[in-house]
């Protein structure tokens, strides 16, 4: 499944929209991985909610001040470690909003609080900041961050 001419064509015409939920299917990720938005898409968007890979799509380049992720692994395929890639990668692109960000929710049971570090690195302006970890807590980021590179 590919993202729907018809909603990108809607995302593109509508600049007055200001905060954007995106519930339910996603195509797959691993082969259509961001919805393709002109840059100047959504001028006035401040609040997104959806799928890491809608986040990574809706949020550079736009004034949004509110991130809701929603999900990432919606296939149980992915180890919790590969869902701690995904949202680091996801933090460092969502700091390349335009407006400050101030408040940012993580919904999948996979995280772990290992992305707090992550997030202050990347997010100093937050005003609130929610976490859903599952009762396993293991911490991604040490193995992650000092895992030498090849």
């Amino acid at each position: 499944m590919d993202y729907d001419s018809g909603l990108i064509d809607f995302l593109t015409h509508q600049p007055s929209i200001e905060s954007l939920i995106l519930l339910g299917a996603v195509p797959d990720h691993l082969t259509s991985m961001r919805l393709d938005l002109p840059a100047t898409a959504l001028p006035n968007l401040t609040h997104v909610q959806g799928h890491y890979t809608q986040i990574l799509a809706l949020v550079p380049r736009r004034p949004v001040r509110s991130v809701h992720i929603t999900q990432v692994d919606d296939t149980g395929e992915f180890e919790d470690s590969d869902v701690f890639v995904c949202l680091k990668d996801t933090v460092e692109t969502i700091a390349q909003s335009t407006g400050s960000l101030e408040e940012i929710m993580f919904e999948d049971e996979d995280t772990d609080y290992g992305l707090l570090e992550v997030v202050l690195s990347n997010l100093p302006n937050l005003k609130a900041v929610t976490l859903h970890v599952s009762r396993h807590g293991q911490s991604w980021v040490t193995a992650i961050l000092e895992s030498p590179v090849v």
